[in-house]
C-alpha cells in the first residue's frame, strides 16, 4: 500500500507518503479453460516459473474480478494455493473503514461468490490492509491502524484448523517489527512463517518508503526488527512485496522511472531463496497510465492477481495469465 494524499481519497490504507507526489501444488485445471482472463490450453506450472525465472515472461490482458467490485475500493488480492479462496482489503462504503473480505469458489473455472467480512479479523474504530497468509493458510498478518490516531502495525493471528475462523490479530512476535515510527504496511510471510516482507513508510518528510524483511529462526520466536532488501531499493516508493512459494520470484508496486506512469507492478528473481535479488523489471504488458498495485502470484505462477484505478476513481481487483 502507498501513503498518498491522491491515492488514499479512494481508499484509507494506503502506504505512500503524503509528501511524495506519486503512491504447494499448481492449480489443478491448469491445462484447461478457466475464466477471469484464462486461456485455453494454458501453459504448465513448470513453463509459467520458468518465463518468470528467465525474464520471457508474457501476460495476457487483465480481466477484472467483477463479482467482487463495489462502488468503493479493492485492494491487496491473497490467493490461496488451490486457487479457490481469496482475501482482500475492502472499503464499500464512504467514510467507512476499510475491512478484510474473504471470497471463494468451488473451482477455477468458476467466478468467485460473494465475499464475506471477516469479522474475527476486522475493528470498527481501524482500517485493515493486507491480509496474507501462510501457504497451510493457518497464520495469517495483517496491516491497521488500530485505535484513534494510531500508527499502522503489523498484527498476527493463527488457527490450529482452516474450518475455523481466526482469532482476533494482536502484537505477539511483532515488538521488534512494529517498534519505532514507521507506519508498517504490506506485510506478507514465506511459506513457513519465518520470514515476514514488508515496506515500512517513514514518517513524512523523513525518508522513502522501501522494501524490507524481518526474520525468525522458528514460529514461536519474535521476529527481527525489519532490514531494507538492497537489491529492491530505489530513489522511488516501493511497496507491495509478494513471493512464489519457493522465494525465488518477488512481485511488488513502484513509482521507479521507467514503468507507464504513476505505481506500477514489477518483479525480480533469485536463483535461490537465499541469494540476492537480480534487477528488477516492469511486468510486460499489465502496467497501464493509472495506478496498479498489490501483486499476488497463484502458486503455480500462471496468474497474477493484482489491484489498479485504471478504469478511474476507485481500485478495483484484477487477474491476468501468463501466456505461452
Amino acid at each position: 500500500m502507498w501513503r498518498s494524499t491522491l491515492f488514499c481519497v479512494a481508499f484509507s490504507g494506503c502506504g505512500f507518503n503524503a509528501s511524495v507526489q506519486q503512491g504447494d501444488g499448481p492449480h489443478a485445471d491448469a491445462a484447461g479453460p478457466r475464466v477471469d482472463g484464462a486461456i485455453d490450453g494454458m501453459v504448465t506450472a513448470t513453463t509459467c516459473m520458468t518465463h518468470w525465472l528467465d525474464g520471457s515472461v508474457a501476460v495476457s490482458a487483465p480481466q477484472e474480478l467483477s463479482t467482487l467490485s463495489t462502488t468503493g475500493s479493492e485492494r491487496d488480492p491473497w490467493i490461496s494455493s488451490d486457487g479457490l479462496t481469496l482475501y482482500y482489503a475492502g472499503h464499500p462504503l464512504v467514510g467507512g473503514t476499510s475491512e478484510i473480505y474473504r471470497a471463494s469458489r468451488a473451482s477455477t473455472a468458476q467466478l468467485f461468490g460473494n465475499p464475506a467480512a471477516q469479522l474475527s479479523l476486522n475493528r470498527s474504530d481501524s482500517d485493515e490492509s493486507r491480509a496474507a497468509l501462510t501457504p497451510d493458510e493457518k497464520m495469517l498478518v495483517l496491516a491497521s491502524n488500530r485505535g484513534i490516531g494510531a500508527k499502522y502495525d503489523v498484527y498476527i493471528t493463527t488457527r490450529s484448523d482452516t474450518a475455523l475462523d481466526f482469532g482476533s490479530p494482536d502484537m505477539r512476535h511483532m515488538v521488534n517489527v512494529d517498534a519505532g515510527n514507521d507506519d508498517d504496511f504490506d506485510p506478507f510471510l514465506t511459506f513457513d512463517g519465518l520470514r515476514l516482507y514488508l515496506a515500512p513508510a517513514p514518517p513524512v518528510g523523513s525518508g522513502r518508503q522501501h522494501i524490507s524483511l524481518a526474520t525468525r529462526p522458528d514460529t514461536g520466536s519474535d521476529f527481527s526488527s525489519p532490514v531494507p532488501v538492497p537489491a529492491l531499493m530505489s530513489q522511488s516508493l516501493d511497496g507491495d512485496p509478494a513471493l512464489s512459494l519457493d522465494e525465488r520470484i518477488i512481485v511488488f508496486s513502484s513509482t521507479r522511472s521507467g514503468g507507464m506512469g504513476g505505481t506500477d507492478l514489477w518483479y525480480a528473481t533469485r536463483p535461490s531463496a537465499t541469494a540476492s535479488f537480480g534487477t528488477p523489471k516492469p511486468i510486460p504488458t499489465v502496467n497501464g497510465s493509472m495506478n496498479d498495485g498489490d501483486p499476488m502470484l497463484s502458486a503455480d505462477g500462471c496468474e497474477l492477481y493484482f489491484s489498479s484505478s485504471r478504469t478511474g476513481g476507485d481500485y478495483d481487483l484484477y487477474v491476468a495469465t501468463i501466456t505461452p
